[in-house]
């Protein structure tokens, strides 16, 4: 172990906790193992606090991102070195309709699994922690397709807000 890291252990922390964010977005790590090279326990050492030196090799990293469509661990990267991550305008300005339905299929079937566990754990009165985690997944997964469905949105209006430019 190298002593002279020019970065904290807050900063690894973060990233730590980006991949448990990222990984959590695929509900379990064998889900997530299916879209990369390596297999569930590495994952789970990737996003472990109890493991500060695992991190996950960058291909590894785009290949889970690329398959969520969202930058999550990207995204601390760049804070941890002070930038803003931003989205290319031009990546998505060709948004084509298949892919806007797509976005609002997800939206409204993440919206249902959300509403589906809120509604199953509510009705005994008391949340387990258990139910909360999966609540908690369940709310990360719908921002997120919220986010791509509006990432849609905006592309198909030409990243003014719409096709009426924002006004309506």
């Amino acid at each position: 172990m190298n002593a002279q890291r020019t970065t904290t252990p807050r900063e690894r922390s973060a990233l730590k906790a980006a991949t448990r964010q990222l990984l959590g977005l695929f509900g379990k790590h064998e889900a997530a193992c299916t879209v990369t090279r390596v297999n569930a326990p590495t994952l789970s050492r990737y996003g472990s606090v109890s493991e500060p030196e695992h991190f996950a090799a960058i291909d590894v990293i785009l290949d889970l991102e690329a398959d969520i469509g969202s930058p999550v661990v990207t995204e601390a990267l760049a804070h941890a070195q002070g930038y803003r991550l931003v989205r290319d305008e031009r990546a998505g300005a060709n948004a084509d309709m298949d892919a806007l339905m797509d976005a609002l299929a997800g939206t409204i079937g993440a919206a249902g699994d959300f509403h589906a566990t809120m509604a199953e754990s509510l009705k005994h009165r008391i949340v387990t922690s258990e139910e909360q985690r999966a609540i908690a997944v369940r709310g990360e997964k719908l921002i997120h397709a919220i986010r791509l469905a509006l990432e849609q949105i905006n592309a198909a209006g030409g990243g003014q807000g719409g096709r009426d430019g924002g006004r309506g």
